[in-house]
């Protein structure tokens, strides 16, 4: 009897440390299978931020293009004359309405700005939500697609205001902010190189 007891005193000083080894080895199985998870979302993002940047060039370019050579063929000062201003992360527009017309802009527009509208927003709420990187997609298409929703941005905000529907809006916020950081950062770095390379000149007073 005293022996079975050696014997389960024995097994009972050696379980101690072979729990910590299984919870040891426990854990390192849950941080590798967090890294294999994390990789693996990391690849999906990049395949859908490429799928959704092969879908802008596409799709979208397009639409941006038939939509520019409208606006120089037909009377649309709701676009082409409204004030964009953006300050502190907002965007205000300052409307231009035609007092002798009924609709805010020609009706050739309506079906290239509705297709438009619609697919910038399918677009951007894969980057908004956080599924694609938009990051990558930025480096890409940042400029154009800045550009394109300036140009929409009167009839945006009015969307926005009516529907509260502004993923369009605020990617846009996320990529101009960027490039007009970029942009000043370019230029301070230039200021720095001419300040560096500028030399003083001084002429000493006689007899000083």
């Amino acid at each position: 009897m005293e022996e079975i007891k050696e014997v389960l005193n024995i097994f009972y000083l050696l379980s101690g440390p072979a729990l910590v080894f299984i919870a040891y080895k426990a854990l390192a199985q849950i941080k590798v299978t967090k890294e294999i998870a994390k990789t693996n979302a990391r690849r999906e993002s990049l395949i859908l931020t490429a799928k959704e940047c092969r879908y802008y060039a596409q799709n979208i370019i397009p639409l941006c293009n038939a939509f520019n050579e409208t606006l120089e063929r037909v009377d649309a000062k709701f676009f082409t004359e409204s004030k964009t201003k953006i300050e502190n992360n907002n965007i205000k527009v300052q409307y231009h309405f035609d007092k002798d017309s009924s609709e805010l802009f020609p009706g050739e527009l309506d079906d290239i700005v509705t297709s438009l509208i619609n697919s910038l927003s399918d677009f951007s709420n894969f980057f908004t939500s956080g599924v694609a990187d938009e990051k990558v997609a930025y480096e890409n298409l940042g400029y154009t697609f800045c550009n394109t929703v300036k140009k929409l941005a009167p009839l945006l905000v009015k969307i926005a205001e009516q529907h509260n529907e502004d993923n369009i809006l605020k990617l846009f916020m996320i990529w101009h902010n960027r490039r007009e950081m970029e942009l000043a950062i370019k230029e301070k770095n230039a200021l720095e190189e001419k300040i560096n390379k500028s030399k003083s000149v001084s002429i000493d007073v006689l007899g000083a």
